[in-house]
């Protein structure tokens, strides 16, 4: 994908997001940071942070889990073995839960489904079933329906630019 048409799609991923970023009661979150061609979340952080809104990023622990950390805009960023970018600092507790949790992912369906990297890590996050999960894709990334496995987690929303192309439960 060209870059203008990008950053015109990720701020139309923004702006499908405008009302739970707004809402109040959803006080934490969940972001991955950005890795090859995935949604960009710098601007979806950076609008969390002026709402006051705690943010937290995901780093990969040796168990094949994810943990996370607290992002703040002085949080230095690492390159873990894969590529991907990963926050240093504390970890916190493990049965941490943010109100929402971002996923990344190379596909995603008008079921819900996501289509990650192999590896399980956000499908066995997931299944300690945080509040409320949702996939950010390019309008490229959605198919009409996914394979999925019996392990595969689905979502509780999946935003494009195309608006909110799925959405099986509300955040609150």
């Amino acid at each position: 994908m060209e870059a203008p048409l990008r950053k015109k799609e990720e701020f139309s991923i923004l702006t499908h997001l405008k009302p739970w970023v707004e809402d109040g009661s959803l006080s934490s979150w969940m972001v991955y940071l950005p890795f090859g061609s995935e949604v960009d979340t710098s601007l979806l952080t950076e609008s969390l942070w002026e709402k006051g809104r705690d943010v937290f990023a995901p780093r990969m622990l040796n168990q094949g889990e994810l943990g996370s950390v607290q992002l703040m805009k002085n949080t230095t960023i690492s390159t873990q073995q894969w590529g991907i970018p990963e926050p240093n600092g504390p970890l916190m507790p493990k049965e941490f839960r943010a109100d929402v949790i971002v996923t990344p992912g190379l596909g995603y369906d008008r079921q819900g489904n996501r289509l990650g990297y192999g590896k399980g890590y956000y499908d066995r996050f997931l299944s300690t079933r945080p509040k409320f999960c949702l996939g950010l894709g390019f309008s490229c990334q959605i198919a009409e329906q996914l394979t999925s496995e019996k392990h595969d987690q689905s979502l509780d929303a999946v935003i494009s630019a195309d608006g909110v192309i799925f959405q099986r439960s509300t955040p609150n």
